[in-house]
């Protein structure tokens, strides 16, 4: 583990030497930690050089993370999670059940977990079952509002649509047609719901983000740019 000072602040880093890697040196961060990827006989000075002159964006990518880990759930009662842009409050009991299931009932999550669990099996649980949740609900409002824009973006042969489990995206669009959703879509409000699957439905036509791409978004949602901004705003809240 190689250190570096910046200001009063201590950036530890961990580094990676490849003789395929022929020029560049490239950090990463992953968690907690910062990598470094560099040609086989880049000279320590010139790493510890390479991460000083990065020190300000490292900085502030670990507070984000560290931000981002203390705003994580617990998946205990009284938390909340939004469900189409509304809280949703959760209320979690033990019972005489196998596995952990959700029911929505008033803009409430009634979440049912077996006995005798350690705090990290009943938080892991509570997860899989809210997740399989929403996914069942993605299943049904994705297509269906695919469906109410298929005439304006879609192709003739209609595209497969699959529902998973993306972190770090909203959906996505193959070459060979096949829509992707992240099953977190259904805690959006619903204009950002539209606005991701409209997203998708024009990459249908441009395989793209160029001009053409956003005039054709831009064509059948005139405020985009108010969407996208809102949904990036959204995006830093969800931790899920």
């Amino acid at each position: 583990m190689a250190r570096v000072q910046y200001g009063d602040t201590t950036i530890e880093y961990v580094v990676r030497r490849s003789k395929r890697r022929k020029k560049t040196v490239e950090i990463s961060l992953r968690g907690d930690g910062v990598r470094v990827a560099a040609p086989w006989r880049t000279s320590d000075k010139r790493l510890r050089e390479f991460v000083l002159s990065r020190a300000p964006w490292i900085i502030e990518r670990l507070d984000e993370e560290r931000a981002r880990k203390s705003k994580a759930l617990r998946f205990v009662s009284g938390e909340k999670l939004p469900y189409m842009g509304r809280s949703v409050s959760l209320e979690v009991k033990a019972a005489d059940v196998r596995s952990s299931s959700v029911k929505f009932d008033r803009w409430r999550f009634l979440v049912s977990t077996p006995r005798g669990l350690t705090v990290v099996e009943r938080r892991e649980g509570i997860h899989r079952a809210i997740a399989e949740w929403y996914k069942a609900r993605a299943y049904v409002r994705i297509p269906d509002s695919v469906d109410q824009w298929w005439d304006k973006l879609g192709k003739r042969e209609r595209s497969r649509i699959l529902i998973g489990d993306q972190k770090r995206r909203w959906g996505s669009c193959s070459i060979d047609g096949t829509l992707r959703f992240s099953w977190r879509v259904m805690m959006l409000e619903p204009s950002l719901i539209e606005y991701v699957v409209v997203h998708e439905l024009a990459h249908l036509t441009h395989h793209n983000h160029s001009a053409n791409y956003w005039a054709l978004v831009k064509k059948v949602l005139p405020d985009v740019q108010q969407r996208r901004q809102r949904i990036r705003e959204v995006g830093l809240n969800i931790q899920v």
